[in-house]
Order: C-alpha cells, then sequence, then structure tokens
C-alpha cells in the first residue's frame, strides 16, 4: 500500500530488524534511499547485517526515537509498521510527518482490539494481548492505533484485517495549511 516508485526516499519508522527492507528496496532500487529508525541498538545490529548481507548501498540506519530523529532528506513516503508506541505519540508523529514532503504517502499498520460486539472477539484480544504485551508500552488507544495520524491526515482510510485484530492506514500529507498543525496531547 506503500506503492514507493523507483527512487524514492523511503522512511520505516520503528524498523526494527529491517524485515519490511526487502520489500521496500524491491519497489525503490538502487536509485532510492531507504532510511531505517529505531530507538534499539540491538534491532538496528540486525538490520545492519540485514543490509551487509544483501548489499544494499543506499540504506541509512538511525538510532532514535521516532519524536527525535533527524532525518537528513524530505521523504516521499513513510511506513509505520507494528509501531504503537510511535502511533500513540503525537510528538513521534508530528517529527515523521515535518520529514515526508507534501503530497508524500503514509502508510501505518499493525495490531488492534477487536470491538467487543465481534464474534470471537475475547479470544482475539487475549491473543493479541499475549503477542504484543512485550512490545508496547502501553495499550492505550488500541480499538484505534491511527487515531492521531488521522489529525495529521484528514483523507486517511483505515481497512481492519484478521477479523478485526489487525489495521492498515494509508494517507497522503496534505499540501494545504493542515500540515502546519501539528497534533498535540
Amino acid at each position: 500500500m506503500l506503492a514507493p516508485a523507483s527512487g524514492s526516499v523511503v522512511l520505516d519508522m520503528g524498523c526494527g530488524t529491517g524485515l519490511n527492507f526487502v520489500g521496500l528496496e524491491a519497489a525503490i532500487g538502487p536509485a532510492g534511499r531507504l532510511i531505517g529508525i529505531d530507538l534499539s541498538s540491538d534491532m538496528l545490529a540486525r538490520a545492519h547485517e540485514r543490509v551487509q548481507r544483501h548489499g544494499w548501498q543506499n540504506v541509512t540506519l538511525l538510532e532514535a526515537a521516532g519524536q527525535d530523529a533527524a532525518v537528513p532528506v524530505a521523504a516521499d513516503a513513510a511506513l509505520l509498521c507494528a509501531v504503537h508506541d510511535i502511533l500513540r505519540s503525537p510528538a513521534a508523529l508530528a517529527n515523521v510527518f515535518s520529514h515526508v514532503r507534501p503530497g508524500g504517502r503514509m502508510v501505518a499498520a499493525g495490531p488492534k482490539w477487536v470491538p467487543w460486539w465481534r464474534p470471537a472477539s475475547l479470544a482475539l484480544n487475549s491473543y493479541a494481548w499475549l503477542l504484543n504485551q512485550y512490545y508496547v508500552t502501553t495499550f492505550e488507544g488500541f480499538d484505534a492505533p491511527w487515531s492521531h495520524l488521522e489529525r495529521l491526515l484528514p483523507e486517511l482510510a483505515v481497512e481492519e484485517l484478521f477479523f478485526g485484530a489487525g489495521f492498515i492506514a494509508v494517507g497522503t500529507r496534505p499540501s494545504t495549511r493542515v500540515d502546519r498543525c501539528p497534533v498535540r496531547g
């Protein structure tokens, strides 16, 4: 859904070990640039090993929190995959948003709570909790993890996946004055 063009600059926020790099590299090609950002030096060490193993010359890895990442270029797109804590941080989202050019695409995806009224919601939510308890600092907003992003991207399209236990949200950074109003909170 990110669909970066060949030669694009892409941010992979919370890139972890670089699991998304293969697909992103295939799309942007050697003329593109991939910037992976993660807070964990251990995860970035694994991402670096992946980059070396594939021989990619166009990957920059930055160790930083989402709100502190100093991205050296304007990005054409940003991926926020399985990064609930970044999605719940207005400061981190504002920083990511500021590094994506107007008209740039932003895609977020990850787990979420299944609404209580759906069949099997208790089982699915218990499973979601078990899978995510060690990877998030808060379950606040787990019913709609994209809600802060929606304030920055007014035409954000959200699709539920996995019987409502996952989501993918796709939007484009507007080129209007709305981009001057970062999320507060």
